[in-house]
Parts: C-alpha cells; structure tokens; sequence
C-alpha cells in the first residue's frame, strides 16, 4: 500500500493474517487510527473510535496480537484492546481499557506468545530509563497476580 506523502501516515502496521493494515493519519491535522484492506481494490477505511475513558486522546500507536484477534493501542493516557470481529469486513467489537500509561513512552509491543507487554518509561533527567514488563501477560484477563 502506497500512501500519498501529504497523508502525513505514522506507523503502519501489518495484522498477522496480512489482511489488514493499521496506521496513524495527520491528514485531518490531528492522529487518527485507522485501518484499511491490504486488497488495493478495496477503499474502505475504518477510524478507530476514542474509548470513553477518562485520559483517552486520540489513539495512537497500535500493534496487533498474533492471533489477529485484538488490536493494542495507545490513546492518551491509557493503553486500550479492540476486539476484532473476524469476517469480509473489518469491525471492533469492544474495546477496553488495559492499564493507564501516562508516566510511560509512547513504544510498546506485544510479543509474539502475547505473555508479555513491554512498556519502556520515560528518560529521567539523569538520562536513565526503566523498563517496565508484565509477565504472563494475557490480554483478556489482564496482568498475572
């Protein structure tokens, strides 16, 4: 997929299936979520809605589970799952709020046994960082106790 350079796209990245793709927009001057079809004949574009909870901004930075099932993204303050709904179309089913991750940077990842969550924090003053990783990560029910 090509995108035209004044799309201002952030981002990109492929589901594990390789059917779709999500990707941050400036092209309305402020990021967007979307996802389209990796099919260039499909022109269907999907926005990914703000979640409703307190601290959410304008979602960011996604990755995809391995399954393909769930898309993790940042928005604000909180880290957010959308439950992806398979079929022709793309559709979210719910999405839920993970954890709030306003002291931390933007860069994430979900590893490929989705065990695990990385979120690396922010450069201190001294210039040090921290990196923070839950283990035993599974998304449905949250971080291991």
């Amino acid at each position: 997929v090509v995108f035209p350079e004044d799309a201002g796209v952030v981002g990109a990245s492929v589901s594990p299936d390789g059917r779709w793709l999500s990707y941050g927009s400036r092209a309305s001057g402020h990021t967007d979520l979307q996802v389209r079809s990796t099919d260039l004949s499909r022109a269907e574009r999907w926005q990914i809605p703000r979640p409703g909870a307190a601290g959410a901004g304008p979602p960011t930075a996604a990755s995809w589970s391995r399954d393909g099932r769930e898309l993790v993204y940042r928005s604000g303050d909180v880290l957010v799952s959308a439950r992806v709904v398979a079929g022709a179309s793309f559709a979210i089913a719910d999405q839920r709020v993970l954890l709030n991750v306003k002291d931390y940077a933007p860069s994430f990842d979900l590893l490929p046994d989705g065990d695990l969550l990385m979120i690396r924090n922010r450069t201190t003053s001294s210039g040090s960082s921290r990196l923070m990783m839950m283990d035993r990560w599974n998304s449905a029910d949250g971080p291991a106790r």
